[in-house]
């Protein structure tokens, strides 16, 4: 970092640092990575302020030309985006400064929408000369747009749902472990922030709305899998939301009548991400999801098991059945993420608990890999 000089190329190389794993050990972690990063992205503007007139910071003001400043945007918007998926992922904090960038969105202004130079086209081969085509550049970049919004609506909710409780030093850890628990948030807080989210999806262009039955060919699977993990995104978000409300006790009937709603939009987003991941899963798709999909199946995972314990039999094998799916699944993407195989092991130890015994029974018999 002292050596690199251009800030582009520094901030560039610690979003791609981000995804660095070496060992559960490693002080230097994901989280630690991604929080440079945006530390980085954001200094990019400030590097170009030398005036040190702070009314001169705003947005865009000190770049050389635009495409410098649509550059910053652009990497910018990629290491917020990035520390608030690893801020979902880790449960980690999200301070309240850091929920808000201050800039607006990207639009399809900042992206280079342009024709690939024939001779790559001609190395890549008539079969992806689609990546070339200018809608599908455009629908790119809308997909990439609304990744980022949807990104902002999940910081503002881990910035609210989510505290630091305690800070806990293991003197046998590389680093303090961080315990989250949910805030006492208000039925209005609530319905804020879910409101936001439902505005979102019904804003949804056609061109980036999942549909089971879309996929026709090569150029459509890549289009199909961004579509399918963006609203696998999206309802994970909202099991983030509601999850710790639905979790909360109260003598009030009104906050009890919304408590019930969100434990049923838990479990209707936990349905449909197993939609999801079923039809990726019998297309051969699963394998090319991105981390951030294994914290959507996890969370899936963990309340298929905590649904084993209804005294319903048919909810109980539903919810076994879809267990081993979603350990089946996260086993083929163990192979590309450390993270799958980590969540596997977790999920093998709470299966073990004696509050699970009819679920650990029902996977020795149908033959769990987590069953041990």
């Amino acid at each position: 970092m002292d050596a690199e000089d251009n800030r582009f190329s520094m901030a560039q190389a610690l979003v791609l640092m981000s995804y660095w794993y070496e060992s559960p050990k490693n002080p230097k972690d994901i989280w630690h990575w991604a929080c440079i990063a945006l530390s980085a992205a954001r200094a990019i503007e400030f590097g170009f302020n030398i005036e040190g007139d702070m009314d001169a910071l705003a947005p865009g003001k000190h770049f050389k030309n635009p495409e410098q400043e649509r550059q910053w945007r652009r990497i910018l918007w990629s290491a917020y985006c990035r520390y608030t998926i690893t801020a979902l992922g880790m449960r980690q904090p999200i301070p309240q400064g850091n929920a808000e960038l201050h800039i607006p969105v990207l639009t399809s202004a900042d992206f280079c929408l342009s024709p690939l130079p024939r001779d790559l086209l001609a190395v890549i081969g008539d079969e992806y000369a689609f990546l070339g085509d200018a809608g599908y550049q455009e629908q790119m970049a809308v997909l990439c747009i609304k990744y980022t919004e949807l990104c902002t609506h999940l910081a503002h909710i881990l910035s609210c749902q989510y505290s630091t409780t305690s800070l806990i030093t293991d003197p046998t850890a590389m680093s303090p472990t961080i315990t989250l628990a949910a805030s006492t948030s208000t039925v209005d807080i609530v319905s804020k922030y879910d409101e936001g989210l439902v505005s979102w999806l019904l804003n949804l262009p056609a061109c980036v709305h999942y549909s089971a039955g879309s996929l026709s060919d090569g150029r459509d699977q890549v289009l199909f899998l961004l579509r399918a993990f963006l609203k696998m995104l999206y309802l994970t978000t909202t099991i983030t939301l509601h999850r710790p409300f639905a979790q909360q006790q109260s003598f009030s009937q009104d906050v009890n009548l919304f408590r019930y709603s969100s434990h049923l939009k838990v479990e209707q987003a936990t349905t449909e991400i197993m939609e999801i991941v079923y039809c990726l899963h019998n297309r051969g798709l699963t394998r090319f999801l991105p981390l951030t999909a294994v914290t959507s199946i996890f969370t899936t995972a963990m309340f298929n098991i905590q649904q084993t314990v209804s005294e319903n039999a048919m909810t109980r094998i539903k919810s076994g059945s879809c267990l081993h799916t979603c350990t089946l699944v996260m086993k083929s993407l163990a192979d590309v993420h450390i993270a799958a195989d980590d969540g596997l092991s977790m999920l093998a130890t709470t299966v073990q608990r004696t509050k699970f015994r009819w679920c650990h029974q029902y996977l020795c018999e149908i033959g769990s890999i987590i069953a041990g």
